[in-house]
């Protein structure tokens, strides 16, 4: 499943859109260069689903969130 994200390309921060999470499963955020490696695990603290972004550096990332049994995915364009 998918979740929009904007705005896509970013640059210090991001939002996250159309993304159904259940608040009684455990929610995993990563943020994974193209070749899958970990770059950060993050917190998504409030409901607005929201996260500074001002650490990446210019390139695409991969948004990866699990949450209890689904799988959610989308590319993340940085440019600054």
């Amino acid at each position: 499943e998918s979740f929009e994200i904007y705005p896509n390309p970013a640059t210090n921060r991001v939002f996250i859109k159309n993304l159904s999470l259940n608040r009684n499963e455990s929610t995993i955020f990563q943020i994974l260069s193209l070749d899958g490696r970990l770059i950060r695990n993050l917190q998504l603290q409030n409901e607005d689903l929201s996260f500074d972004s001002s650490f990446l550096k210019n390139g695409l990332y991969l948004l990866k969130l699990q949450n209890g049994n689904k799988m959610y995915q989308n590319k993340l364009m940085i440019q600054k």
